[in-house]
This record gives C-alpha cells, sequence and structure tokens, in this order.
C-alpha cells in the first residue's frame, strides 16, 4: 500500500482527502505549502467541519510514493513547477481538479510520470479562509485517459479504500471527466453568471435553461472530440443539480462572492478555445466568459 503522500492545496476538495489520509496511522502524510500559506496556516490553523487539523509540512528529504494536487486551476501550472522536487520516476500524480486538462498538462510537464486522472463528484463544500466543511457525500473517480497496463489507479484507490475515502474507477476514465465537465460548464458557471445558489437555480426555469444551454454547447464539443459521451448527459447533468442540497453553492459562486479568481478560463475558456477549431459558435458559454473573465487574473 501507498504510505508516503504529499498534498498540495488544503482547500475545499484537498481537505476532503487530507483529513482521512492524515488520521490513518499507517500513512505519512506531507502538506506542501509556500511560505506564505505555510506562515497563514500556523497562524490560524486549518478546520475541517469545526475541528482543527493539524498536519506536518513536507521538507526537502521527503519521499512521496503520490502527490496529491488539489489547487484550484488558475495555481496548477504554478503548483506542478513547485513540487518538481519530489517528483521522481515511480512517483504517482494524481490531479483532483476541476476540467480535462489536468492530465495531459501534467504529462506534459513530467514526461513518462504515473499521473491518475481523478475528479470529485458529490455535494459541494464551503471554504471560508482556512476552514472548510463538508457533510461527507461524494465519491471521487480515479483512472488513466488513455489504453494503459498501469496499475496506478488500482494502487491509488487501494489507499483511499484502506483510508476510508470512497473511490471508483470508471470503465471509461475520459468519458467520465467530460460528464463532470458538462456538469460543471452548466451549473458552476450558471450559479457564477446570476449568483445564484442550487435552491435558487432549482427554482428558477430561465436559469435551468440557460445551464442546459451551456451543457449542450459542451456536449457539442465532446461530439467533435470523439469523446464516448451520450446525448443523455445533459440530462443525467440536470438531475444532479435539481437533488443537490438547496443551499448549497458551487466553488465558483463562492469565489466570485469572495472575490477571488474564478475556473472561467478552464470552462468557457476551453470550450470556446476548441470551438474555433471547428469553427462553431457557442454563444451561451461565450456570454458568460464576457461576463466573468475579467475578474480572472
Amino acid at each position: 500500500m501507498i504510505r508516503r503522500v504529499l498534498l498540495v492545496g488544503a482547500g475545499a476538495i484537498g481537505m476532503l482527502h487530507a483529513v482521512k489520509l492524515a488520521r490513518n496511522r499507517e500513512v505519512e502524510l506531507r502538506l506542501f505549502a509556500d511560505a506564505a500559506r505555510r506562515r497563514r496556516y500556523l497562524e490560524n490553523g486549518l478546520f475541517f467541519n469545526g475541528e482543527k487539523i493539524n498536519f506536518d509540512f513536507a521538507d526537502a528529504a521527503f519521499e512521496p510514493e503520490l502527490i496529491v494536487i488539489a489547487t484550484k486551476f488558475c495555481q496548477y501550472r504554478e503548483a506542478l513547477e513547485m513540487i518538481s522536487p519530489y517528483v521522481k520516476k515511480k512517483t504517482i500524480l494524481l490531479p483532483v481538479l476541476n476540467g480535462i486538462s489536468s492530465v495531459s498538462l501534467a504529462k506534459e510537464r513530467f514526461p513518462g510520470a504515473e499521473v491518475v486522472g481523478a475528479f470529485f463528484l458529490g455535494h459541494a463544500s464551503v471554504r471560508t479562509g482556512t476552514c472548510v466543511s463538508h457533510d461527507g457525500v461524494g465519491t471521487t473517480y480515479l483512472g488513466v485517459t488513455e489504453k494503459s497496463l498501469s496499475s496506478a489507479a488500482f494502487e491509488v484507490k487501494n489507499l483511499f479504500d484502506a483510508v476510508g475515502i470512497s473511490a471508483e474507477i470508471p470503465a471509461d476514465m475520459r468519458a467520465a471527466l467530460w460528464k463532470k465537465f458538462i456538469l460543471n460548464v452548466g451549473v458552476n458557471q450558471t450559479s457564477a453568471f446570476f449568483r445564484a445558489d442550487y435552491g435558487t437555480i432549482q427554482q428558477n426555469p430561465p436559469m435551468l435553461d440557460f445551464a442546459r444551454q451551456l451543457m449542450r454547447e459542451a456536449l457539442e464539443i465532446a461530439r467533435r472530440e470523439k469523446v464516448n459521451v451520450s446525448d443523455s448527459a445533459v440530462d443525467e447533468a440536470m438531475k444532479v443539480i435539481c437533488t443537490m442540497p438547496a443551499r448549497a453553492k458551487t466553488s465558483m459562486l463562492q469565489d466570485v462572492e469572495a472575490g477571488r479568481e474564478t475556473e472561467i478560463e478552464l470552462f468557457s475558456g476551453e470550450l470556446l478555445r476548441r470551438a474555433e477549431k471547428y469553427q462553431l459558435d457557442l454563444p451561451a458559454n461565450r456570454k458568460v466568459w464576457e461576463k466573468l473573465k475579467p475578474q480572472c487574473r
């Protein structure tokens, strides 16, 4: 079993994994943070559901078998550079990010590295400063995005099973990533565009229609990219949106409300760039991009 783990990113998603890893005595978990973040964490503490969680920070001698990267996409490239001293021949990289490009970016930075794609699907976490809260509902999906004989995804799943993190390996990870991406394109962007929580969206037919239009545009790009995603992906995503806790807020809405950099580049920005190849117009996603882009530094 994997025993030495480095975590990069102690935010809404990172903490969901970090807490269970930290509580297992057989796992040696270290937190990676730059000087400013380390100082902030030491001064303010890191809290999960009101409980202070104590972490040890990684030093230069630490040799992780697994590096979990749970930053925002806006900080992802910087994170890849910062972890480079820790990446060895057999190190497994696990980016747990929204979007469809985190695996390819990690492989581009570390050619030949073991990179396992991952995403979390469940109820939204809430992050306020260094405090994260979550109701425990959700699963982390793991896998490689190309045909491979690598056992890395199974090694990570064995670790997660051992520490109590709900995890699954889809039969088609590329399709699974795109389905989650389509959902995010719809609900994250709609919530940020209208500054609306799930309950407001659920009770507002025009907002639901807007989310559906955003997702249909994403589905069209998936078809052009020859991703094995069926027409039912949008309807399945709508069911998820309509069954989320009414008072919950997407991470993108939380970022807008807190004045933080959003992941607009990851959603409509990514789609608009890909649409150029096919000379397609994506009016709903362009509308979101034009409104929210100024907040993306």
